[in-house]
């Protein structure tokens, strides 16, 4: 048995186990560098109370100011529309009033130029079918409207009728329709075409 110091004048007997030394309580434990306990001084790198890294918020403002790029393409459309909008203006009202049939508009100048400045390019096959025609002799010209599908017939009946060139509904018989047609295209005034072809530019901004 050995006798351990307690407190002064008393003694506990403790068993001991092969003389093992105890060591001492009291001192210091040494560093461990895998140990994640913070050292009292703070000198921990890890100190989860570090100021972030500073240039977030500039990061994020700039993020939200518009790029010149965007910028410039504002302005682009911008003058494209106002550009659009005279040509428009100027225009007689009689092409204004064709040119919103082929758009599917409305014939104020405002409505007219958002649906300019927005329609495809293909807003305008059946006056272009009209002009296409034109130039074709009798036997192309049945050839072509025949092969046409249907939708694209009924375009451009729809145009002759704005033209004054057709009245009615387009006949159900194709044969017939197609004759009909061809008559109503080659009866087009000198005057017409330059129409057609004035709404052609109107419509593309030429």
């Amino acid at each position: 048995m050995t006798n351990v110091l307690i407190e002064p004048s008393t003694t506990v007997a403790v068993d001991d186990p092969g003389g093992f030394d105890f060591p001492d309580l009291a001192a210091d434990p040494p560093d461990d560098p895998t140990s994640t306990t913070r050292h009292p001084r703070g000198d921990n790198r890890d100190d989860e109370g570090s100021d972030p890294p500073r240039g977030g918020d500039d990061e994020e403002r700039q993020d939200r100011r518009p790029s010149r790029h965007r910028q410039r393409a504002e302005r682009v459309l911008i003058r494209r529309a106002v550009h659009r909008s005279r040509a428009l203006a100027a225009a007689d009202p009689d092409d204004l009033r064709l040119l919103a049939a082929v758009l599917g508009s409305g014939v104020d100048l405002a409505t007219l130029t958002v649906a300019a400045l927005t329609a495809p390019r293909t807003a305008t096959a059946a006056l272009d079918d009209v002009l296409a025609l034109r130039g074709m002799d009798r036997a192309d010209q049945m050839a072509e409207v025949a092969f046409m599908e249907r939708r694209r017939t009924l375009s451009l009946w729809t145009i002759l009728s704005e033209l004054g060139a057709v009245d009615g509904r387009r006949p159900t018989v194709d044969i017939v329709a197609t004759k009909a047609t061809v008559a109503a295209v080659a009866a087009l005034s000198d005057a017409t075409v330059a129409r057609v072809e004035r709404v052609v530019d109107l419509a593309r901004g030429a």
